[in-house]
């Protein structure tokens, strides 16, 4: 019995991983092994990925902020998850995507830009804390919702719908209702009239590399509209990016941007999982992510 005991206190002690600690108030220069010796930054966590082994916890002091993308590049085991999560006390630690934006000048009536230096594609702004949509054609109170009954399509590369004639949209993004459950995302390369040729973007969604043929839409909310081109915007708060300049322009109309909170994000994932296996994520908030 006596080394039955023995064996499971050392047993007990193997599957028992560290605890690597985050803080606002730490310094990268520390070891992370208490929390007197948090580091500061996720940069630090990965710089240092190569020492985390299964079993270990990552935690983030409660009621901070970290700006960064966690990638793991080590699994758990069964027995041994990687856990990400929190400790001492107050709010979840926010792993946070989004930056605020400042300098805005006037681009014309109602409309003012700033610079956003984001990677080359921006789907999250929000306004004093609140997502905003993308300027987009038809307005989302036109008819059909908002949406352009297209008539003609070409394989996957061209659609037409009358209402695209009133305007150039090459460069926009053109949404396409193509199923009832599927939206797909494309980059407008050419028009001619009411057709428009495009190309198609990627995806995290394995179901799109089908690229589903479009259905003939029928019914309110099916169809097609374009987006994220500065000809769209016309309503408060509707904004648009361009990836070549990397400004974010956005329609205040007669108010002043300054009176507002406006944040964008700079980040495409918080965590980058990089197909690893066993890793616990919980007790933390994650807010503005650009792709997932």
């Amino acid at each position: 019995m006596k080394y039955l005991l023995i064996f499971l206190l050392a047993l007990s002690q193997t599957v028992t991983g560290k605890n690597i600690y985050i803080s606002e108030a730490g310094n990268d220069a520390n070891t992370g092994l208490s929390p007197a010796q948090a580091w500061k930054t996720i940069a630090k966590l990965n710089a240092s990925m190569a020492t985390v082994v299964a079993g270990d916890n990552i935690l983030f002091d409660k009621g901070g902020t970290y700006v960064g993308t966690i990638v793991l590049s080590k699994s758990g085991t069964s027995l041994l998850p990687i856990t990400i999560s929190s400790y001492g006390t107050g709010a979840k630690p926010v792993l946070n995507a989004l930056t605020t934006v400042t300098g805005w000048t006037l681009v014309s009536t109602g409309i003012y830009q700033a610079t956003v230096p984001t990677n080359n594609r921006l789907n999250m702004v929000t306004l004093n804390g609140i997502p905003q949509a993308k300027g987009r054609f038809p307005n989302i109170d036109a008819a059909n919702g908002g949406y352009l009954l297209y008539t003609a399509f070409t394989g996957n590369t061209s659609i037409t719908a009358a209402g695209f004639s009133v305007n150039n949209w090459v460069g926009a993004e053109v949404i396409i209702r193509k199923e009832g459950y599927v939206l797909e995302k494309d980059i407008v390369t050419s028009q001619s009239g009411g057709t428009l040729t495009y190309r198609r973007t990627p995806t995290i969604n394995p179901r799109n590399e089908a690229a589903p043929q479009p259905l003939i839409p029928n019914g309110i909310n099916n169809g097609t509209f374009v987006q994220n081109h500065p000809l769209t915007l016309d309503r408060f708060s509707e904004w648009y990016y361009d990836t070549v300049t990397r400004k974010l322009q956005m329609y205040f109309g007669a108010n002043n941007p300054n009176s507002f909170t406006v944040k964008a994000s700079i980040l495409d994932t918080l965590i980058n999982l990089n197909n690893r296996q066993y890793i616990v994520v919980d007790g933390l908030s994650l807010q503005g992510a650009n792709l997932a």
